[in-house]
């Protein structure tokens, strides 16, 4: 099997860090693994990416390139809506002619965050998202729906990993520092390790799951991003716990407004393993983390 994957992002490195063994005994046969970077593939670009996806004739595209920088993005839109709008109509056209299967990662800011109980596969996307992240992340899944005849979109949430910059990573460097840290604590998710992300959507593929939308997102309660940043210290570093303090979104003042609880709920495949289980096994393993103490 030829799979590409597109974006040198936390996601894409952390494909090509996966051991070929893991990827052929997932897939249960034989990988040949390309990844492209911008460098080597402008997305955004229609004849580019029809020319250079038909030329190397994969059996699956992978998408994790993604314009995620959610505040700066409200001033970008434009950037926006071609890197995670408009590309996917490029890229579907491209898998299509080559009878690729596409898979792409959407986001939970498609929804407005108003349902307490969290959003199902089937649940309908806001008409227009809380913020430009938002919009042009539907537009992107709209342009597959519309347009790729073997998808599957898979909305995620909150991710960390090795391979890239998040949340975990910011707050161990606020707690180095001795200054009070405030953090937003009336916005509700589950984080996602994309070491789990990716395993299940190998799993998607070599089980050859219908074709469609799923959510993917590591299991257990919802969290805040404060309560989120208390379990990170518990495990890490208490003596900086004393220094955090929550605060509503609404005092933050972010330039993008987020929505309030924005937890995907998984019915179509298994659960991932809780979210509390997979951070702690980043916390001890990761080299980044283990630098800070």
């Amino acid at each position: 099997m030829k799979i590409l994957i597109l974006g040198n992002g936390l996601l894409g490195k952390e494909f090509a860090h996966t051991p070929v063994q893991t990827l052929n005994a997932l897939l249960e046969k034989p990988t040949q693994l390309t990844l492209w970077s911008r460098t080597e593939l402008d997305i955004t670009d229609p004849t580019q990416a029809h020319k250079k996806i038909t030329r190397l004739n994969p059996n699956v595209i992978i998408n994790c390139a993604a314009y995620t920088k959610v505040d700066a993005i409200e001033k970008d839109k434009q950037k926006a809506y071609a890197v995670n709008g408009a590309a996917l109509q490029h890229l579907a056209k491209a898998a299509n002619a080559v009878n690729a299967s596409l898979v792409h990662y959407s986001t939970d800011y498609v929804f407005e965050g108003t349902k307490e109980q969290g959003y199902k596969e089937n649940d309908t996307p806001a008409q227009t998202p809380l913020n430009e992240y938002g919009v042009s992340k539907l537009q992107g899944e709209q342009h597959i729906l519309n347009t790729a005849r073997k998808f599957y979109i898979v909305r995620t949430a909150w991710l960390f990993g090795q391979h890239g910059n998040n949340f975990i990573h910011t707050v161990l460097r606020l707690a180095e520092s001795q200054n009070p840290v405030t953090i937003v604590n009336n916005e509700y998710g589950r984080p996602t390790y994309a070491v789990d992300l990716v395993q299940t959507t190998l799993q998607l593929l070599s089980t050859k799951k219908p074709f469609g939308i799923y959510h993917a997102t590591n299991s257990g309660e919802k969290v805040s991003w404060y309560e989120y940043a208390r379990f990170i210290l518990q495990n890490t570093n208490k003596s900086a716990l004393s220094r955090f303090s929550p605060i509503t979104s609404e005092e933050y003042g972010a330039p993008a407004p987020r929505p309030k609880n924005s937890v995907l709920v998984n019915t179509k495949i298994p659960e991932l393993r809780p979210w509390r289980d997979a951070v702690k096994e980043y916390l001890s393993s990761s080299p980044m983390v283990v630098s800070h103490f």
